[in-house]
């Protein structure tokens, strides 16, 4: 049998550069016949090139492994990666290490480390995935529980929780400055405009954890008081828990879309529990009329719930219908197991489509309309459950009123008298005033347009401010769609800095302390936004010297004082507060 002639040629791959089979030698040969060439277990018929090492992945003499916190798989071009959520994938560490490039952390599997291996649930509260054995943590319902009723008087006595704060500070304020009262004025806000201090607060923290990026390196993250510190705040006002540390399994196979739905369900919950307390209240109100004007203080409070709670269904809405596109193929973001689109994330979309898009308009156009008694508190209440056909609605009313006052405004021209209308006082004449008054409730109406619009200036850039809050919301969230964590930061910047022109221009606020408190925080949102582009730089180093994981550690630190400095910010401008410009 004839011997061919192979010639053979090794060499490393260069820096930066990548064998795809992860070989770290180059094979080249030269034969007749086509001689069998195998590397790695793989049979090659041409040169193998060495690719250059893409975003995600770290390249040492020819061996491709991922960055911490990034999944890759094959494609014609090489190796593409995605970035993941912290614990999804390896870290790099003792414990994990990252022999592939698509390595997953402990028990976890699949495309995407999406899924826990066989025999393994995720843990409620972290990304950790536990044995089915130890998924009996029955306790943990008795404790949502009390959390959800909590949740539901935080939320519904703000403002009585916004008056003693106020009382508080008055009280300070009054001992710290008694040997200057000659010299300086303070004063507190009225009880109008309480509220918009908490609103402030709330929708900076919620923006907030809109605005980050996973930056998976255990050195760079902070001490655990830094961390509880975080979950308390994120807990408070978004009404979400972030992965902690903390491993708990309440019942077995849990997978992150069953743990994305149980997070809308604790959320409605508010309301079922709101519903409970304002059913005693009426109960109550047999024997004891209205004690305390608690049954008012429920309704009011119930549109702090709705507001409050806008951030977090639009979110989990969002985080559903969120896909990517890997070997031409559309998976679900979270678990790449999941090919899009599902019957569960349409019945998403298709709350998107009903609720969570058109509810930025509900202040606008619901409040507009009950101050023109065209409708009941219950039906206004009833919107922010199905936003879009009431929209619609309120939308041909309001366009048919506007035509019946432009048809009376000529004919009283042309008749040469002289009549008022301006918005706030012009009423449909066409309509039958006994319906018009059947269908509304003065006082408890009046105190409902007084909560959602006496806070702000009386023009028509700033009364409606609530839907301008919403809109600020919704539009952070619909950038999670943006994969890429360079262009998502920049568009978020840009966000942010046409937020805090617009806040500007327009200076909503009747206070100029809440004016300026609301201007500080969109200041604080573009910082947190460039602090996250900043870990988008430096994720391309991937080698961190001490100096630069020294960095980290103090822009983490710095994001998670920020909604405390904003507390301390709004505390001094409270006690100092003048009037707003008109």
């Amino acid at each position: 049998k004839k011997l061919q002639n192979i010639a053979l040629m090794c060499q490393t791959c260069p820096t930066k550069l990548y064998c795809p089979y992860n070989s770290s030698y180059l094979f080249t040969y030269a034969a007749t016949n086509e001689p069998q060439i195998i590397v790695n277990g793989q049979e090659f018929t041409e040169r193998l090139i060495c690719h250059k090492c893409p975003y995600g992945g770290v390249c040492i003499a020819g061996q491709l492994t991922p960055f911490p916190g990034f999944w890759g798989v094959w494609s014609a071009d090489g190796v593409r990666f995605y970035q993941r959520p912290s614990g999804y994938c390896c870290t790099g560490e003792a414990d994990a290490p990252c022999d592939s490039y698509h390595a997953c952390a402990a028990n976890r599997d699949g495309v995407l480390c999406g899924s826990c291996e066989p025999g393994f649930s995720l843990a409620l509260l972290s990304p950790s995935c536990m044995k089915n054995d130890e998924c009996d943590e029955s306790w943990i319902w008795s404790i949502s529980v009390l959390i959800i009723i909590m949740y539901t008087a935080f939320y519904t006595l703000n403002g009585v929780i916004m008056d003693l704060f106020k009382s508080m500070l008055q009280f300070i304020a009054k001992k710290l400055m008694a040997f200057k009262e000659a010299k300086v004025h303070y004063a507190i806000p009225s009880n109008s405009i309480n509220s918009c201090y908490f609103g402030i607060l709330a929708n900076f923290v919620q923006c907030t954890s809109l605005l980050q990026t996973d930056l998976n390196l255990k050195q760079a993250q902070g001490t655990s008081a830094m961390s509880l510190l975080e979950v308390i705040f994120q807990s408070i006002f978004s009404l979400d828990t972030p992965d902690i540390s903390f491993d708990v399994c309440p019942v077995q196979c849990l997978s992150f879309s069953l743990k994305l739905l149980l997070k809308i369900v604790r959320v409605t919950s508010l309301f079922i529990c709101w519903g409970l307390c304002y059913s005693c209240l009426i109960a109550i109100e047999k024997f004891h009329h209205n004690i305390f004007g608690l049954k008012d203080i429920f309704v009011l409070g119930l549109f702090d719930i709705f507001k409050y709670t806008y951030s977090a269904f639009a979110s989990s809405t969002f985080t559903a219908l969120t896909c990517i596109t890997i070997s031409d193929q559309s998976v679900w973001k979270y678990d790449g197991n999941v090919s899009c689109f599902t019957f569960w994330q349409y019945c998403y979309l298709v709350f998107a489509l009903l609720n969570t898009i058109p509810f930025t308009l509900i202040f606008w156009f619901g409040v507009k309309c009950l101050k023109f008694n065209l409708i009941s508190k219950e039906e206004f209440i009833l919107s922010f459950i199905i936003p879009l056909p009431f929209l619609v609605h309120w939308i041909f009313l309001l366009h048919s009123v506007n035509q019946k006052r432009q048809i009376n405004l000529s004919k009283t021209c042309f008749a040469g008298a002289n009549v008022n209308l301006s918005p706030d006082v012009t009423h449909d004449n066409s309509l039958n005033g006994n319906q018009v008054e059947g269908r509304r409730e003065v006082g408890l109406v009046k105190e409902i347009i007084n909560m959602l619009q006496n806070p702000y200036k009386e023009h028509k850039s700033a009364m409606y401010w609530e839907s301008v809050i919403e809109i600020r919301r919704l539009a952070l969230c619909l950038l999670q769609f943006i994969h890429f964590d360079y262009l998502r930061m920049i568009l978020s910047a840009i966000a942010c800095l046409i937020f805090l022109a617009h806040h500007i221009g327009v200076y909503p606020y009747k206070s100029n302390s809440a004016n300026r408190s609301e201007m500080f925080s969109v200041m604080l949102l573009l910082v947190v936004t460039v602090f996250n582009f900043m870990k988008c730089l430096m994720q391309e180093i991937k080698t961190f010297s001490e100096e630069m994981l020294q960095l980290l550690k103090i822009l983490n630190v710095i994001e998670v004082f920020m909604p405390i400095v904003l507390m301390l910010f709004m505390a001094i401008c409270s006690v100092f507060s003048t009037a707003s410009r008109p």
